[in-house]
């Protein structure tokens, strides 16, 4: 069975009273409503940083932007940003609109 992508649509956005701050190549998320922090690697950084920058990104620019920064393609990288943005969903971090 194939991964199922998120729509070419799908928009996330940070939810509000999140804070990161980057430590060399390590992005530290702080959630202020619940206490808890969380730690991101070069990549997962990269992305918040790119969702800090444009307010509100669809899944195929996020792609995009990791394959021109990144040595991968878009096959490649789309399975891990599905599950990357799943578990911020989850950690109520990043918001689907």
């Amino acid at each position: 069975m194939s991964q199922q992508y998120p729509p070419q649509k799908m928009i996330y956005r940070i939810v509000e009273q999140r804070m990161a701050s980057t430590l060399g190549e390590e992005t530290i998320v702080l959630d202020y409503m619940n206490g808890e922090y969380y730690e991101l690697d070069e990549v997962g950084g990269f992305i918040w940083q790119l969702l800090q920058n444009a307010t509100e990104l669809g899944f195929d620019e996020i792609v995009s932007e990791l394959t021109k920064t990144f040595e991968c393609t878009a096959d490649e990288c789309k399975e891990d940003v599905v599950k990357f943005l799943n578990e911020l969903v989850r950690a109520k971090l990043i918001e689907e609109i």
